[in-house]
């Protein structure tokens, strides 16, 4: 949750006029990268329009770019939500993308670094998909 907390920060002073960047703050949060250079990458290099989200196929591509395998993780038979999930991976660790309607949460080592979080504001967003990450580099 402190990445995301120093993440969002910097967003919020150096890009007063950034919005949706989720997407962003997934990236950072799984490379160590700061905001600004994973900005940049998604920005020139995965066409994210500034003030805009991103697209699962662009954010996926980065990472595979910078040396992540991404697989997508079966939900199972019954929905997840985004507080339901955070528990169930919380247990277990490792390193996540879960996307729902809008949104992507990065959850890093099993802790979830997102405005979502249980912790400060639990949602019961659907997940849509949720995808693992291992480096492979």
């Amino acid at each position: 949750m402190e990445i995301y907390k120093a993440l969002r920060k910097v967003a919020v002073k150096y890009y007063p006029k950034e919005d949706g960047f989720c997407t962003v703050i997934a990236l950072a949060v799984h490379t160590g990268w700061s905001f600004g250079k994973a900005r940049s990458v998604m920005y020139k290099e995965h066409g994210r329009v500034d003030g805009k989200g991103s697209t699962i196929r662009a954010l996926n591509d980065a990472f595979i770019k910078y040396g992540f395998k991404v697989t997508m993780v079966s939900l199972g038979p019954y929905g997840k939500t985004l507080r339901t999930i955070q528990r169930d991976l919380a247990a277990q660790g490792g390193n996540y993308l879960v996307y729902t309607r809008g949104h992507v949460v990065a959850i890093k080592d099993g802790s979830c670094e997102d405005w979502s979080n249980n912790l400060l504001r639990p949602s019961s967003h659907p997940v849509e998909f949720l995808y693992e990450l291992e480096r492979t580099t």
